[in-house]
């Protein structure tokens, strides 16, 4: 990429998972990392679709001590930034080999701050005049939250969504009370069976194998 003028501030760099420097990879050179901070690109940094086959970054604090800025994004469901927040961390310090290697702040400013700046915008991301109201409103009498002492770090470890009591955005109230206001879940459920039922019906005349959804990936349980 950097050969071809494809890294440049404006880049992000999705994933990143499988620098020259990851311990998979059995190249020459150690230059990856470098080259991303030189052409100040960011990296979308999102652990779970690759954790659930094996993989991590390696890691987040290696990025961020390059100078390299992060933002953190789902790619795959359940859609849910606190988890993803959560999986950086905790596979940061795995990757890091350190308790220390990536802080809870590390994970909170990428997700907010280091998101917005990929995206070269300034009106999210943070609560400040003239920016975008975007809020969550966390319950801290929830039993989830206790003890309280750093209601950042519980959340994440924690509580995760179980707490969240409103949602903003862009200053509209979208959740109240735990409650989604602006969708019909009913209706959004009965669709999402519908096209379940569907998908995997048309599943051996998609496969090269013609074999159907329940061979090529197995339930966990099988139904006898």
């Amino acid at each position: 990429m950097a050969e071809q003028g494809l890294l440049t501030p404006r880049t992000i760099v999705a994933h990143a998972i499988y620098p020259d420097s990851h311990s998979w990879i059995t190249w020459s050179t150690r230059d990856d990392i470098r080259l991303i901070a030189e052409a100040r690109a960011s990296l979308a940094h999102c652990p779970t679709p690759f954790v659930r086959y094996g993989a991590i970054l390696e890691s987040f604090g290696d990025y961020r001590d390059a100078g390299i800025n992060i933002g953190i994004g789902t790619d795959t469901t359940p859609h849910n930034m606190l988890e993803e927040m959560r999986w950086a961390c905790l596979l940061g310090k795995v990757a890091g080999r350190n308790l220390d290697a990536v802080m809870t702040s590390d994970v909170f400013n990428a997700a907010t701050i280091g998101g917005a700046r990929a995206l070269g915008r300034s009106d999210i991301g943070r609560l400040a005049p003239g920016a975008k109201a975007d809020l969550v409103l966390i319950d801290l009498d929830d039993l989830s939250m206790q003890p309280t002492r750093d209601p950042l770090r519980v959340l994440l470890f924690h509580a995760a969504d179980r707490a969240v009591r409103d949602v903003y955005v862009d200053g509209e109230l979208v959740v109240q009370d735990g409650e989604t206001l602006n969708l019909d879940h009913r209706g959004a459920l009965a669709k999402l069976r519908e096209g379940q039922i569907r998908s995997e019906a048309a599943v051996p005349d998609l496969h090269w194998s013609g074999r159907g959804a329940e061979e090529i990936s197995p339930l966990s349980l099988s139904r006898g």
